[in-house]
């Protein structure tokens, strides 16, 4: 929660990683970037999200399975796009 927070209350590009454990074995990273889209107020409230995959086939039912086993190793950075990051350099979401 505290990473969409930032991304609200300082407009920034987000990129949020982590790892997917498929319960047939093996692994699926995933990095998802979020890209803040202004409201006539000037505030960040709508995001877009590009999902990519890092070098492994990306498992669609493993991804859409609301039960999906995530690790803890997620790992979160911004990217000032014009109005500075967030007070922090990495966070846990």
């Amino acid at each position: 929660k505290e990473y969409y927070n930032n991304l609200t209350n300082q407009p920034c590009i987000g990129i949020f990683e982590r790892t997917l454990r498929r319960p047939s074995g093996g692994e699926d990273r995933i990095k998802i970037l979020h890209f803040p889209l202004l409201d006539g107020a000037g505030k960040a409230n709508i995001f877009i999200g590009v999902l990519i995959t890092e070098h492994m086939p990306l498992n669609i039912d493993t991804l859409n399975n609301p039960d999906a086993p995530f690790d803890q190793d997620v790992t979160t950075r911004y990217i000032d796009i014009g109005g500075g990051t967030p007070n922090t350099s990495s966070t846990k979401a």
